[in-house]
């Protein structure tokens, strides 16, 4: 079947073939992978793990995005995003402009109870790696600005008259209590990020969040490359220590 763009493909595809379609597209790149396979509550995972950006001795982001979720907000557009980072990152390797350290690490378990994520501290790679920080991509492609939870794994939020606990349940409180500065960062229409950072206002976004509502035609996949590429030359200047819902950019 002929699909009209790359996130409407992967987004119809089972977990196992998306496990070939990425292994596919880092072949294509002569990308340095390693592949993490792990079984845990009978859930047979693959965490997919990118070496070419890693800089031996220098602090080290991790940036990762889950493939698990089957919706093409989350965590379609994300998978895509950290794809196109990944694409940037090849062009300009050797710029001294971009000379940081990060490992792209695609987790897999995260919709099952964030397993890749709490598989991925068991691999001896990680033993002389500096982990400086951790950022999660998920839930991309509705809107142009990008916005984070930091350091935060439940907030307050209002909907309608209503005010809720809203739990963060995403790879990157793996990494909090982990003792890591970590964002969960995502995209939203401009308005509702700054409802959301100013009022603390649930966005309407995410009522299509694991509903069948969350298709491909939501989503602005045209944005999605200059997304990646912003999030690229910026990450390392992002501020990890803060603990807030945060406009990253956009």
């Amino acid at each position: 079947m002929k699909y009209k763009s790359e996130l409407q493909h992967f987004y119809f595809l089972t977990i196992e073939e998306r496990r070939k379609f990425l292994k596919k597209a880092f072949g294509k790149q002569k990308l340095n992978l390693c592949t993490q396979r792990f079984k845990i509550n009978g859930y047979y995972g693959e965490n997919f793990i990118i070496l070419d950006f890693y800089k031996k001795n220098n602090p080290t982001i991790i940036i990762s995005a889950h493939y698990d979720g089957f919706g093409a907000y989350d965590n379609a557009g994300g998978v895509l995003t950290l794809l196109w980072l990944i694409r940037w990152a090849k062009l300009t390797k050797g710029n001294k402009n971009y000379d940081l350290s990060f490992l792209s690490v695609f987790f897999d378990g995260e919709e099952s109870g964030l397993l890749g994520a709490k598989h991925f501290f068991q691999t001896p790679l990680l033993r002389n790696i500096s982990i400086y920080s951790h950022i999660s991509v998920d839930g991309f492609g509705i809107g142009t600005h990008i916005g984070g939870f930091a350091n935060m794994n439940e907030v307050k939020l209002k909907k309608g008259n209503k005010e809720k606990d809203f739990f963060i349940q995403t790879d990157d409180d793996i990494f909090q209590k982990k003792k890591i500065p970590s964002l969960c960062i995502f995209t939203l229409p401009k308005e509702e990020l700054l409802q959301l950072i100013s009022k603390k206002t649930f966005p309407n976004t995410w009522d299509i969040i694991h509903t069948d509502k969350d298709t491909p035609d939501k989503i602005e996949e045209g944005f999605i490359p200059y997304l990646a590429l912003y999030l690229y030359k910026n990450m390392s200047k992002l501020d990890f220590q803060k603990k807030d819902i945060v406009m990253v950019g956009g």
